[in-house]
Formats: C-alpha cells, structure tokens, sequence
C-alpha cells in the first residue's frame, strides 16, 4: 500500500516554522520516494483537470500520485474521501475522521 504526500514543497511550507530546511529536507528524502513528471504524467494531469475539475497544480499532483502507485493522497486542498479513478483516495488530515 503506497501513501504520498501531497508534495514535498508543501510538506516543507507547512513544518518549517518547527524546523530548518537542513533538518527537514533528510527526513523527506528518507522516508518518501521521489517521482518524476513524465509525458504520460502531463497528459493525465490535463485529463483529470478536465473531468474533476481541479487546478492545474492540484491536477498534476494527483497524476503524480497516480503515477506512482499511490492509493492514498494526503492533502487539505481537495475533497476530504474523494476517489479519484476508482485507485486514490484523497485525505485531509486535518478533517476529524
């Protein structure tokens, strides 16, 4: 079972009042697997924005995550339970279960 993040950046923008980029940025590289946009990535981005309607960043994290194999998706940007093609579902951790 596969879990992503929304991104590192964000990951990075929300812990950075707690810790330094040289302390942060080890536990990230350690504990996540970094992909790579590829063609098929951008063109799945571009399919979902247009059926879900999401932004175009929001878009491409989900083909990312897609991508990668990821069922899970934590983000607070998007939908709290959506399924995202049957394979994803997206979780704001900040929302009570």
């Amino acid at each position: 079972m596969a879990r992503c993040y929304a991104n590192s950046g964000e990951f990075y923008c929300k812990s950075k009042a707690s810790a330094k980029p040289q302390e942060l940025i080890p536990v990230i590289l350690s504990s996540c697997r970094m992909a790579q946009d590829t063609t098929n990535t951008l063109l799945l981005a571009s399919d979902l924005r247009e059926r879900y309607k999401f932004a175009y960043w929001d878009s491409l994290i989900v083909a990312a995550a897609l991508d990668a194999g990821c069922d899970t998706l934590y983000t607070e940007d998007m939908q709290h339970k959506q399924v995202i093609d049957g394979r994803l579902r997206l979780i704001n951790p900040f929302v009570a279960a």
